[in-house]
């Protein structure tokens, strides 16, 4: 078997292994955008965010790829709404949830400015999140209590004129939770992480010539430096880790006539790790050799067209590394899309690009994982698909897709000597989805996926699952029987979810150390969900949602107790 473990992460990029060596480096960064807090849309009720990991989206701008993560954590998120639009009837928003015993959350914003061409907005949320379940999926394992608790406080900006458009933002987020096990000492973790962003866009129309021009900061830190329990620590002031990235990025776009034209980007983006920690296996020892600087040149180039039945933009990306991180990768990003007909389309997209794995990527798919794991740069080496979608016929619809991803170094949960933390993998499969549509106007509509990888073994997992699943099935319905109340449903499976473990023996300090690799079951993720919205008048409305309903024991990707059956019950305000 082709060994793709390339590094065990448990103490940092730069862990050492007798019976290999390791030179692959590669770099991607968190882009921070600016996000804007609508308040005119609170008529969407509230929701709880669901413990999957779906497969997300990669938005390319160019430089970096910005990846989204969905939060481990049920939250109750503020409604996200377009950075310009006309003013509201109501400049601010409260919504309120509880679930007894134990889960609540608060989300507020208000808006300052509030004209149309300018908003400045404030917003604050408060979530809390306690239970109890099975470290495992064996009948016989132990429970653990999970708590957590998620401050956020932000400040968003648009403005629009007739030279462009400007937008900024920054947030404040704090964290505090507990390992649900006594692997690490100590056994609970504050978090801090302090976000600005800030953009200029002449124009956000992708037909017409412009330019833009964003910058973007980020600051996270580690409140605590925990030890796995057993291990020895060689340093004499262990600190806890933080990091700061910044990003600034450059676009511009010609087009010769309504249907051809050029574009090009530039972009830079460089972090600062405090420290790493190298852990040397067998030994359980660590400690800690220096900080870490990787950053990485972007430039891309495309092509952009927009006929009639023919649209889209293609052109190579290269990404020079900088710093503490030596790599230089080519690749390729672009989106083609041809209407055949008026009920059958068919696309084609390519994604590559380097990612710097900060320690603000690695805390969003697993906050779990030991606070002295870090990763170097991952890389998408290219991830092509195709599709073709039809209809709608009589409200019916169906797209199907096809394609085949492959990166390297790619850093994944895994369990490293006992102790959730991440690994590097050489990884490719070939991957399917099937999309089930049906819309009966805005009264009724509902949509099942079904989404797959070809294989999931130690050198084959589709990159965008942290859960390594081999299937996916979504389905969800939407029903409004009347104005006032809204309903709606769901159904999640996912089967085959694992996560690889790293075992390492060395049985005389004579011999080379020698590590295993194998997998432990995450088990299956199989439950509805429900939520009902009643709107009493237009600035008040009651809901409720419950998630994970039916769902048996499992764990999250980082091998960390999931959540069964909750959900919030609650009160929308507009003012």
């Amino acid at each position: 078997m082709k060994t793709i473990i390339s590094i065990i992460l448990l103490a940092g990029p730069a862990t050492v292994m007798q019976a290999q060596t390791y030179t692959k480096d590669v770099d991607v960064t968190v882009e921070l955008r600016p996000e804007l807090r609508a308040t005119s849309r609170l008529d969407i009720s509230p929701v709880t965010l669901s413990r999957s990991f779906p497969a997300s989206s990669l938005r390319y701008n160019g430089t970096a790829i910005s990846m989204p993560v969905t939060p481990m954590i049920g939250t109750l998120a503020p409604v996200a709404g377009d950075p310009i639009y006309p003013p509201g009837d109501y400049a601010g928003y409260l919504v309120a949830g509880y679930y007894p015993w134990a889960d609540f959350g608060v989300s507020a914003g208000y808006r300052l400015v509030n004209t149309r061409s300018t908003r400045l907005e404030a917003w604050t949320q408060l979530n809390r999140n306690r239970y109890k379940e099975h470290t495992g999926t064996a009948a016989d394992s132990p429970r653990a209590r999970v708590a957590t608790t998620d401050f956020d406080l932000g400040l968003d900006f648009s403005s629009r004129s007739r030279y462009g458009t400007m937008t900024a933002a920054t947030s404040l987020y704090m964290s505090h939770f507990n390992y649900p096990s006594d692997r690490l000492d100590p056994s609970t973790q504050n978090i801090y992480r302090y976000r600005l962003g800030a953009g200029w866009h002449s124009t956000l129309d992708e037909t017409a010539s412009g330019w833009s021009l964003e910058g973007n900061l980020d600051r996270f830190a580690f409140g605590k430096a925990c030890f796995p329990v057993g291990f020895e620590n060689s340093t004499d002031s262990p600190r806890a880790l933080h990091q700061t990235t910044g990003n600034i990025k450059a676009s511009g776009q010609l087009m010769f006539n309504d249907a051809f034209g050029m574009g090009l980007t530039v972009g830079y983006t460089g972090s600062n790790l405090s420290n790493r920690y190298l852990y040397m296996p067998g030994m359980k020892d660590f400690h800690a050799i220096g900080s870490y600087s990787p950053g990485v040149i972007s430039v891309g180039a495309s092509f952009r067209f927009n006929a009639s039945k023919f649209a889209g933009h293609i052109g190579p990306v290269i990404d020079i590394a900088t710093g503490d991180h030596n790599s230089t990768r080519t690749g390729a990003r672009g989106v083609l899309d041809w209407n055949i007909s008026r009920y059958l389309r068919f696309f084609t997209t390519v994604e590559s690009g380097t990612h710097l794995n900060t320690l603000g990527d690695l805390y969003e798919i697993n906050r779990y994982a030991a606070p002295l794991a870090s990763a170097r740069p991952s890389f998408l080496d290219g991830d092509v698909k195709a599709g073709i979608s039809a209809g709608p016929f009589k409200g019916f619809s169906i797209t199907a897709r096809g394609g085949f991803s492959s990166a390297s170094d790619w850093a994944l949960p895994t369990l490293s000597d006992g102790v959730s933390t991440f690994a590097t993998s050489d990884i490719t499969t070939a991957y399917y989805s099937v999309e089930l549509r049906y819309d009966r106007g805005r009264r009724f509509s509902a949509r099942a996926m079904l989404e797959g990888a070809v294989n999931n073994d130690i050198d084959h997992a589709y990159y965008r699952w942290s859960d390594r699943a081999r299937q996916v099935l979504d389905v969800s319905v939407s029903w409004l029987p009347f104005e006032e109340l809204a309903i709606e449903g769901g159904f999640e499976l996912r089967r085959g979810r694992k996560i690889c473990t790293l075992s390492s023996m060395q049985e005389n300090t004579e011999l080379p150390v020698t590590t295993t690799y194998g997998f432990m079951s995450l088990g299956r993720v199989m439950c509805g969900r429900l939520g009902i919205t009643y709107n009493i008048d237009e600035t008040v409305a009651v809901w409720g949602r419950l998630e994970r309903i039916g769902q048996g024991r499992y764990l999250l990707a980082g091998a960390m107790p999931g959540q069964r059956m909750h959900g919030l019950f609650g009160i929308t305000f507009r003012f």
